[in-house]
């Protein structure tokens, strides 16, 4: 399963519970990554290949993401499951890699929208209360929330 992250939307701000944030301007990144091939990636994103070990696989979907916004995500190969925010847009990404091997579930309850890529920590931040946890894919399309990308 890789690194294990969870955290909270509430209102328009992004709270990490577990896991490590990146962060690029107004863009925010959690998740469970492992890129593969990156050579082609990091040639398409002017990177030289005696650069690409200063950079994280988190840093390089944002450094993606702001050339290509949402059609990085036909660009990687590799295994995740990540969560992005962009501030400025107002757009929250839930997505995970093609061949599924990577969880990646969310609740919402009371205004707050949950997510893990754990299913006890999703149980644990509930305590007692009745919950129903999804995965993907599925969509969310209330307010501040954009549809979920699955690929």
């Amino acid at each position: 399963m890789g690194v294990k992250f969870s955290g909270f939307f509430q209102g328009d701000s992004l709270n990490i519970l577990e896991g490590i944030l990146e962060v690029d301007q107004e863009v925010q990144l959690v998740g469970s990554i492992q890129l593969y091939c990156k050579d082609e990636l990091t040639d398409q994103l002017g990177i030289r290949h005696s650069e690409i070990a200063s950079y994280t696989d988190h840093q390089l979907i944002l450094r993606a993401y702001r050339k290509w916004g949402l059609a990085l995500l036909d660009k990687l190969y590799g295994s995740w499951s990540f969560v992005l925010y962009d501030h400025a847009k107002k757009l929250v990404v839930f997505s995970r890699d093609p061949t599924e091997n990577n969880s990646l579930f969310y609740l919402s309850q009371n205004n707050v929208l949950f997510f893990s890529n754990c299913t006890a920590r999703a149980r644990s931040a509930l305590g007692g209360m009745p919950y129903q946890i999804f995965t993907l894919p599925c969509a969310i399309t209330a307010g501040l929330f954009c549809p979920v990308v699955d690929k």
